[in-house]
């Protein structure tokens, strides 16, 4: 399964908008939207900067099960 896949799978269930999760990572809502669907690359280090937005770590979003 893919991070972005995962990482919308990890935001939804955590409650939060995704335009919140943009602010607070330092990116645009396009530019997190982009990533979200495929049509931006999710870098290490991009990964790293959303998931200090959220409180967790890359193994949290690793872990999570997809259906």
């Amino acid at each position: 399964m893919s991070i972005s896949v995962k990482l919308k799978k990890y935001i939804r269930n955590s409650g939060l908008k995704q335009c919140f999760v943009a602010e607070k990572s330092g990116f645009t809502e396009n530019q997190l939207s982009q990533m979200l669907n495929d049509k931006r690359v999710i870098t290490a280090d991009d990964l790293e900067i959303i998931c200090n937005a959220l409180d967790c770590t890359p193994n949290d979003i690793y872990q999570i099960k997809t259906d």
